[in-house]
């Protein structure tokens, strides 16, 4: 079954499933609700779901930003300017789901395709004069095989999914959930010459190996003298580092402590990033490598609760969004949230200061529904004219499976469309002045001031949707 991109857009947000869909197994079971169907279901189909599923609710249309009284587009928004700098190019070709690759010599064969893998442009940090990025290959396919565990092999005009039929799958033995992963490219980017170099064409041995198997180079960082490529692996956490200022290849290592890494924080010559355990929940480290030794680290953050992500400084602390944790071994599960650090010293965090970090905010204090709360990202967050702003992230159709998966599958269409309208939350966003005062006020800048949420003793005991103010009004 192929998920068409019609209602939600995609966005792979990590590797690892969310609590809700991990335990028992597959979320969908037996019964899955058909998502074709759903993503495919006409408007009067829609509304008469949202009809019975919300009876006393009055739902109308939304006028269009341009259509407010007095708005204008010239004098909201400045035009940017957009220059292609970088473009993924065919690096395979293709010819039938299940069939193995041919070899381009130098193009492809009769009866295959040239095919484009690095389609994703992820970590990416900057020197003077350099963008240097890494990308990942088959995003969309990622996240289907892995959050919505949908490992069933689509084609389209646009994009192909082998999933279990991949080579790679087939004659590796790589799950079929990541069967369409392909080794990950690091690039450095000239600004002054606009010329783009590929970092990863001459690695061999070990390091080789280690690339292949790598996800993706979600994560990019420098300290001024070494550049950081970093991403989830088959067995943990892959680090390529090279020499800011020659691109010369320093090295690999894994980290198999650590599932997940998503972004790096340079505050001055300190450098800083957050990681997901094994364990449960998720660690700041901050790395002091130099072009001898750049792997080295100090774990200064040990108390987050979450998968660490997304991370700023702010009024002199470090802030970090989280992923939320499903609650294994010690670690308890936790919904995503906002973590402060301590006062930062002039020389930065250290050991000493691992144990000292606080949560100051999660999404139940947004969330009315506790098992869609469950499955809410940390976003990017930034500070800005004395404020703090962060978001949320939210892969489609999971927060739905959550709901399925803890009351059951819905018994006909109307109930699923139901399911996945009640439980779709769009992005929020907050901003607060400073979380170490003595009352700190979050604003909602962005989101819902009330929202769906399920109740199992609503109607009696068929169960049904409420709407119900939001804890934050």
């Amino acid at each position: 079954m192929h998920l068409k991109k019609r209602m939600f857009g995609v966005a792979l947000a990590g590797i690892t499933l969310m609590s809700v869909m991990t335990a028992g197994g597959n979320a969908f079971g037996a019964a899955t609700p058909d998502l074709d169907a759903i993503a495919q279901a006409d408007l009067t189909t829609t509304q008469n779901a949202i009809a019975a599923a919300f009876p006393d609710v009055q739902f109308s249309g939304i006028a269009s930003t341009a259509s407010r009284a007095g708005y204008s587009e010239k004098e909201d928004h400045q035009k940017l300017v957009q220059t292609l700098l970088a473009k993924a190019t065919p690096d395979e070709c293709f010819a039938g789901v299940g069939v193995n690759y041919p070899i381009a010599n130098p193009t492809c064969p009769t009866g295959s395709q040239p095919k484009t893998n690095q389609g994703y442009a992820w970590g990416m940090t900057q020197t003077p004069g350099s963008i240097w990025f890494g990308t990942g290959a088959n995003v969309q396919c990622l996240v289907e095989g892995t959050f919505l565990q949908q490992t069933s092999p689509s084609l389209n005009a646009d994009a192909v999914c082998e999933m279990g039929q991949s080579m790679g799958a087939r004659l590796a033995g790589i799950p079929a959930a990541l069967g369409d992963t392909r080794p990950p490219h690091a690039f450095r980017y000239n600004q002054v010459a606009k010329t783009n170099v590929d970092l990863t064409t001459g690695l061999t041995g070990a390091d080789l190996t280690r690339l292949r198997g790598t996800v993706g180079f979600r994560a990019a960082g420098t300290n001024g003298h070494v550049v950081y490529f970093a991403g989830p692996s088959f067995t943990g956490i892959s680090l390529f580092a090279f020499d800011a200022s020659n691109s010369a290849f320093l090295g690999s290592t894994t980290l198999s402590q650590y599932t997940n890494i998503r972004s790096w924080l340079r505050n001055g010559d300190q450098l800083y990033t957050g990681v997901a355990n094994r364990t449960g929940g998720g660690s700041i480290l901050r790395f002091n490598g130099t072009t001898v030794a750049p792997f080295a680290f100090d774990v200064v953050g040990s108390s987050i609760d979450g998968e660490a992500a997304n991370l700023a400084v702010h009024k002199n602390r470090i802030y970090v969004t989280t992923w939320p944790n499903k609650g294994s071994g010690a670690a308890p599960a936790a919904v995503s949230s906002l973590w402060m650090s301590p006062t930062l010293p002039s020389t930065g965090l250290a050991v000493a200061n691992a144990a000292s970090w606080s949560k100051v905010w999660s999404v139940s204090s947004y969330e009315p529904d506790q098992v869609v709360a469950a499955t809410y990202g940390g976003g990017a967050l930034a500070s800005f004219n004395g404020k703090l702003y962060w978001g949320s992230m939210h892969v489609p159709y999971v927060s739905a499976a959550a709901k399925w998966y803890v009351y059951g599958a819905p018994t006909n269409q109307n109930q699923a469309i139901a399911d996945v309208l009640g439980t779709y939350r769009a992005v929020s966003l907050f901003n607060v002045d400073d979380f170490s005062a003595a009352r700190p006020k979050v604003q909602l800048l962005y989101g819902q001031s009330v929202m769906p949420v399920y109740d199992p003793n609503y109607n009696g005991p068929v169960g049904g949707w409420k709407i119900v103010a939001g804890p934050m009004g």
